[in-house]
């Protein structure tokens, strides 16, 4: 026992001990360090892969949309080939027949019209309601354009 104090001392046994369980807990504290480097690394692993899969996905997209884009710049192509051919066929009218006049006139009856009782009369025997042409047709000016 005193033998086993003398070696203690010459060799510091008191303050290795010390360091030693100083050691381990550095090594605890360390290790759980580690521990929650991995689970950081983990996450990050798994949040990686989602936007890698998300990034694939708008991939996909963006192709997808180029299709699209790419179809709907041929349909605008066709369509303004056709538009100039609609063109140039009312431009070749116009130079053989003049520019069209739009000569609408409403035909409607209103109850200031002279003979809105005559139609009125007519709907009531028919049981329908006379339709523009047909108005237009009993108005016509016959002693004008005969």
């Amino acid at each position: 026992m005193v033998l086993q104090k003398i070696l203690n001392k010459l060799t510091d046994r008191e303050k290795l001990l010390t360091e030693i369980s100083d050691f381990k807990l550095e090594l605890l504290t360390v290790a759980k360090g580690r521990d929650d480097v991995v689970k950081e690394l983990a996450e990050i692993k798994r949040l990686v892969n989602k936007l890698q899969t998300e990034k694939q996905k708008l991939i996909s997209q963006m192709k997808r949309d180029k299709e699209k884009i790419n179809e709907l710049e041929e349909v605008l192509k066709l369509s303004s080939i056709d538009h100039k051919r609609l063109l140039d066929v009312e431009q070749l009218y116009r130079s053989r027949f003049g520019n069209v006049i739009a000569n609408k006139v409403d035909q409607e009856i209103n109850a200031w019209d002279a003979d809105k009782s005559f139609f009125d009369h007519i709907e009531k025997i028919k049981g329908n309601p006379f339709n523009e042409q047909q108005v237009q047709a009993i108005r016509y000016n016959m002693d004008k354009n005969l």
